[in-house]
């Protein structure tokens, strides 16, 4: 429908400016495609292709002479806006203002917003200047647009600023203005600025809510700091909030970096219980603690947990299980995984391989090694430097010495322009 109604504005703009070229061209492409319009009297709306419709819309457009109104040009600049079509957006705003209709703060918020989208902090803030020299005053809204695009650009910094000139024009920030530095300041890493904002939220006497929590324990999370994104979560169920799934995925995943699989399954249960369903993400998150503290037998059984409630594993699901039995050294596990990654329709990447590389070298096969680097090769994957260092460990720890294989191996990797790390220098001394 709202294709509907701007192609009918456009029409109508082109009537009023005489361009019946233009109005022509726009007519034929409605045709082309059966565009309907909305009958006046009162029927339901006819679909495309409808025929009826088709020659009630001509009609319409046809007969309109008069200039379009300020309801008339709000409505096409919302249209795109929604569509996040900034250019065109900004395009109909002028278009208003060369016509003598005078744009409201409602028209330059809709503009606001759509460079929002499109992460364009400096043109938005070009917009929102623009809007102030027509005399129209920025309100709320129009502040937020900016500091959302400032977020979206990863730029906290400048939202920030963009805050402190709110204050400065006497708007006072809302709870959505803060969320959205706090974010910025998640998005890029910066967790303490978050937490810094969030208290200075609460001195502005703005009660933080689940967004702004949410957005803390995400920042904990991919800080690696487990204790306080526990220690967070705890203080939103305090306060009757919900975490959402983000929040609990994040604190799960900042105790599965650290391999801590116990702590990591009990908030997971915790997270069920409060009714929130889990993710791929969430599965593959303590799939990877089991890897990180070799608990290969647990790690199976929550890539099954996550299979039986109908999510699909990716291939960093399977990768993880591999990494789980690669860390124990038990190479036929690891290499049994991978061809089920690949009986399930997933490509295994130079990454998967590696494990299975590693998983040799754990086990010192070195023969073994070097019969899936031309596996890797085969399946057109390059093998890497991880690839050449973990199977030249094979060979080296190999009961029979392996020396010449290891030798042949590093020529091979400088034949083809791989150079070898402070690692594998050393070993090669």
């Amino acid at each position: 429908r709202r294709r509907i109604e701007l192609l009918e504005f456009v029409l109508q703009a082109c009537a009023a400016r005489g361009d019946d070229g233009r109005a022509a061209s726009w007519r034929a492409r409605a045709e082309e495609h059966g565009l309907g319009s909305r009958p006046t009297n009162g029927a339901t709306d006819q679909g495309l292709g409808s025929q009826g419709a088709g020659s009630v819309l001509r009609s319409r457009l046809e007969a309109a002479k008069a200039k379009p109104g300020a309801v008339s040009f709000t409505k096409v600049i919302d249209a795109y806006a929604q569509e996040g079509l900034a250019e065109e957006a900004s395009h109909w705003l002028i278009r208003m203002r060369s016509m003598k209709v005078r744009p409201d703060v409602v028209n330059y918020t809709c503009v606001l917003g759509a460079w929002a989208k499109a992460s364009e902090p400096r043109a938005a803030a070009s917009w929102l200047a623009k809007m102030e020299a027509d005399g129209v005053r920025a309100n709320i809204v129009s502040y937020n647009c900016v500091l959302d695009a400032c977020a979206r650009a990863g730029d906290p910094d400048e939202a920030a600023l963009w805050l402190a000139r709110m204050q400065a024009a006497s708007v006072a920030p809302s709870e959505g203005s803060y969320n959205t530095v706090i974010k910025a300041c998640v998005d890029v890493g910066r967790g303490v600025e978050a937490k810094s904002w969030l208290d200075r939220m609460d001195a502005a006497r703005l009660a933080p809510n689940e967004i702004s929590y949410n957005s803390i324990v995400n920042a904990c999370g991919k800080a690696g700091q487990a204790k306080e994104a526990a220690t967070w979560l705890a203080k939103m169920v305090s306060r009757d909030m919900k975490p959402d799934l983000i929040s609990w995925s994040s604190a799960i995943e900042a105790r599965a970096k650290g391999g801590d699989v116990d702590e990591a399954a009990a908030l997971f249960d915790e997270m069920t219980r409060s009714r929130v369903d889990p993710d791929r993400i969430t599965f593959t998150s303590i799939i990877g603690a089991c890897a990180v503290s070799g608990r290969w037998e647990e790690a199976v059984v929550w890539f099954e947990k996550m299979v039986d409630t109908a999510l699909i594993p990716d291939v960093m699901a399977y990768n993880n299980v591999m990494r789980a039995f690669a860390g124990v050294g038990k190479h036929t596990s690891a290499a049994l995984w991978l061809e089920k990654m690949k009986a399930a329709g997933i490509q295994p990447s130079v990454r998967a391989f590696n494990t299975v590389v590693h998983a040799c070298s754990k086990a010192a096969e070195g023969s073994e090694a070097i019969e899936w680097l031309g596996k890797m090769e085969a399946a057109a994957v390059r093998p890497d430097v991880v690839s050449y260092t973990a199977a030249i460990t094979a060979c080296l720890s190999g009961r029979d010495g392996g020396q010449k294989a290891a030798q042949d191996l590093f020529r091979l990797m400088l034949q083809r322009g791989l150079k070898p790390d402070s690692f594998l220098r050393g070993v090669m001394a």
